[in-house]
């Protein structure tokens, strides 16, 4: 519930940039854990 605002908000004022910031981020760390486990 607190990402979806945070996403919305930053996604209306940021726009697409900090969409894929925060996907390039999403994927780092699905590999990260990837790794771990």
């Amino acid at each position: 519930m607190m990402v979806s605002a945070c996403f919305l908000h930053k996604h209306k004022n940021g726009g697409v940039q900090w969409l894929y910031r925060y996907i390039i981020h999403f994927m780092v760390d699905a590999v990260k854990w990837d790794w771990e486990s």
